[in-house]
This record gives C-alpha cells, sequence and structure tokens, in this order.
C-alpha cells in the first residue's frame, strides 16, 4: 500500500511561490491544531461551538491551566501538552505561559 501524504496549511498561513503546507500528523501539524485551539474562544466557531477555551482576559491570576488542558485535549486528542505559566517580569497581573507539545502514541491495532 503506498505512503499517501495528507497536507495541511501551515501556520502561520504564507504563500510564496504557493502555500506553505505540512503534512498531516506530524508534530508540526498537531502543534498548529493546538496553536489554534488557544487562539480561538470556545463560541466563535459556530460550526463547532464548543471549539477552543474560554476566554481568559479578566481571570484572576494563575490562570486555572486544568480547564485549559482540558479543553485542548477533548479539542486535539493527538497532542500532549505541558503547559507552565508564571508572572511577567514588569506586571504580575500579566501571566507568561509557555506550551509544549508532543505526539500522543497510538496504541498497535
Amino acid at each position: 500500500m503506498p505512503d499517501v501524504t495528507i497536507p495541511h496549511f501551515d501556520l502561520p498561513f504564507r504563500i510564496g511561490t504557493k502555500a506553505a503546507i505540512v503534512q498531516q500528523d506530524t508534530i508540526e501539524d498537531v502543534t498548529n491544531c493546538v496553536e489554534v485551539c488557544v487562539r480561538t474562544h470556545v463560541g466563535r466557531r459556530k460550526e463547532l461551538p464548543q471549539f477552543g477555551i474560554p476566554d481568559l482576559t479578566f481571570r484572576d491570576q494563575p490562570i486555572k491551566m486544568s480547564d485549559v488542558l482540558q479543553q485542548i485535549s477533548s479539542n486535539e486528542p493527538r497532542a500532549i501538552v505541558l503547559i507552565d505559566q508564571h508572572p511577567e517580569v514588569l506586571d504580575e497581573l500579566i501571566a507568561d505561559v509557555r506550551m509544549q507539545t508532543s505526539l500522543r502514541e497510538e496504541p498497535n491495532a
């Protein structure tokens, strides 16, 4: 059976001589999907109203990352995400959040 590749647009979307793409199910593809989930507020997509994370703009610090991780895992089951947050050096009301994504291993069928 031939190895079939399925291209997806890369983030950020850009066009040179053609649109930049990544292959489906690669770490780049999964990371892009996690980024889209984190940048989308719940309710913004009419076709998938539960997609994304709640708006965290005026939340108390520290942000409850377990809720964010739960939303990410329900929207992107291929990803394992680690999140680290700490207050901004110059303004402790701002949280610096760092995310690391890796691929979830598929069980052998």
